[in-house]
Formats: C-alpha cells, sequence, structure tokens
C-alpha cells in the first residue's frame, strides 16, 4: 500500500536511502515542497515537484519482488493516460516500468542515460590562465546565449537566447553564475542550484566552441567545488553519458561516480 509521506518520514533517514543520497539529490529537494511525496514506506518513494517536472523515482538497491510489482502497478494505473510525462529512475527500474506502458498503451520514449558525481577533493587544472568570476548585469545577454547553446547541445532543444533572458538576470541576482571571460567574450559559463542542507548542484556548464578544449569547463566545477566545500557542503553534477568530454572534463576536475539514473520522456504515440 502506498501513502503520502512528508519529508520527515522515517524512509529518508533509511541507510539505503542516504547511500544515494548523490544520485537522488532531486529528491532531497522535492520533499521540501513537493506536488507529490508517496511511498510504500520501506523500499520506494515517488516526488514530484510541479506538473511540468518529472517525477523522481528513489528505488533501494535491495528492493523485494513484492515492491516491484507494487511500484509498477502503481506507476501504470497512475500515468497510463497521461499523454506525455517524465521520470527519473535507476536504469533497470525505469526498463521495468515503461515495459507496462509500451506493451499495453501505445507509448514512444526518448532516455537520457545520467552519471551523477560528487567532489570532495577538486582539481584545478594546469596552464589554465584565465580567471573566474561572478556574472554580472553586464554579462546577461551572453549568459542568455550560452543558456540556449547549452540547451540544444545537451537535450536537442531549440531555444533563442531572448526566451532565456529573463532566467539569466535571475541568475545574476542571485549570484549563482560564474564564468570565465576573455576579454568581453563570455568563454564559458557555470553555475550552483539547487542548494539542501548537505549538497549543492553544479549544473549549466558550457563551454563556448571556440574556447573548448582548454580546461575550462574543468576549471569551473573545480573551482565551484572549492566554494561549495569551503561552505561545509558537498558538491554534486550530473552528466549526460552520451558527452564523454564532459564526463572527462568532471572527471579530471576530482568527481567520483555516484551511481546511473535515467531521464525518461514517454509520450503517446498517435
Amino acid at each position: 500500500m502506498l501513502v503520502n509521506i512528508s519529508q520527515s518520514h522515517p524512509i529518508f533517514l533509511d541507510c539505503r536511502y542516504l547511500q544515494d543520497i548523490v544520485p537522488f539529490q532531486l529528491m532531497e529537494c522535492i520533499k521540501q515542497n513537493p506536488l507529490l511525496l508517496v511511498s510504500d514506506e520501506t523500499d520506494f518513494i515517488l516526488g514530484m515537484a510541479s506538473p511540468e517536472a518529472p517525477v523522481w523515482i528513489w528505488t533501494a538497491a535491495d528492493l523485494s519482488a513484492e515492491s516491484a510489482a507494487l511500484l509498477t502497478d502503481y506507476f501504470y494505473e497512475t500515468f497510463q493516460n497521461s499523454t506525455s510525462f517524465r521520470f527519473v529512475a535507476r536504469p533497470e527500474i525505469a526498463d521495468m516500468l515503461v515495459q507496462p506502458l509500451r506493451k499495453h498503451k501505445t507509448f514512444c520514449e526518448t532516455r537520457i542515460h545520467m552519471e551523477s558525481y560528487e567532489n570532495k577533493h577538486p582539481i584545478f587544472p594546469k596552464n589554465v590562465s584565465f580567471s573566474i568570476e561572478t556574472a554580472s548585469s553586464g554579462d546577461v545577454n551572453q549568459i542568455a546565449e550560452c543558456m540556449a547553446a547549452f540547451e540544444f547541445a545537451c537535450h536537442g532543444k531549440a531555444v533563442l537566447p531572448a526566451d532565456c533572458v529573463e532566467n539569466a538576470k535571475k541568475f545574476v541576482q542571485n549570484s549563482c553564475v560564474f564564468i570565465i571571460k576573455d576579454g568581453e567574450t563570455v568563454a564559458a559559463m557555470a553555475r550552483t542550484t539547487r542548494e539542501t542542507e548537505t549538497h549543492v548542484s553544479i549544473s549549466g556548464v558550457y563551454t563556448r566552441p571556440n574556447y573548448r578544449g582548454s580546461g575550462l569547463a574543468t576549471a569551473l566545477a573545480a573551482q565551484l567545488s572549492r566554494d561549495i566545500i569551503s561552505r561545509k557542503k558537498t558538491p554534486i553534477l550530473y552528466a549526460d553519458l552520451s558527452n564523454p568530454c564532459s564526463n572527462r572534463a568532471y572527471l579530471k576536475a576530482g568527481f567520483t561516480p555516484r551511481g546511473k539514473v535515467d531521464e525518461v520522456t514517454l509520450f503517446q504515440n498517435k
């Protein structure tokens, strides 16, 4: 039986959940203000922050057959009539949950395979002469350009820079965007997000094409990691496994893999 739970539920103190705190860090954010937060109170949790956001599904590594069946039935009954939705889970759990929907419904899927990382010992690249600075209001338009390029490069979404300006302004106002400039040009950027009591996520790491191969992404990831560690928190990030360059950059910056998750988008094939 599934029940609604709160962020104070004992399952969030289960050692199995705590071991997965890096790959499922989004659950820590969702539980603070959830639209959906349900569990069997033993082996799994489903959480969602908003209708537009993906459902995050944490499952214990030793998920029992009974719990797996309960989760699969709930997932099918809840989402079978949706036209499209997204969810994130361990790869093998994603496979399990998709199977009934594809068998009995006309769902198609796209999938992003991700590795989660944490960094407790940042490593700085050698021979990087550019300085890292906090973005200012004068950088907003260039940051919007980089954000649009990032969306296309990482998610295949064609986004206009103009559509990213408002978010760029918010990020700059919150002092969470960090850049490397070559003269007046923003050569690379990254930002911090999803801060919890113990972790801070690094995201949106992007280097303009003509500056790639210079260690800028590694330098940004390492510097932001150092700043986060100085605040007594652990830096983490997610990387698309189909992009070997970004994964190598994070490994060079001192990040270590902590577990894979898949983001799956399901949509009805009409």
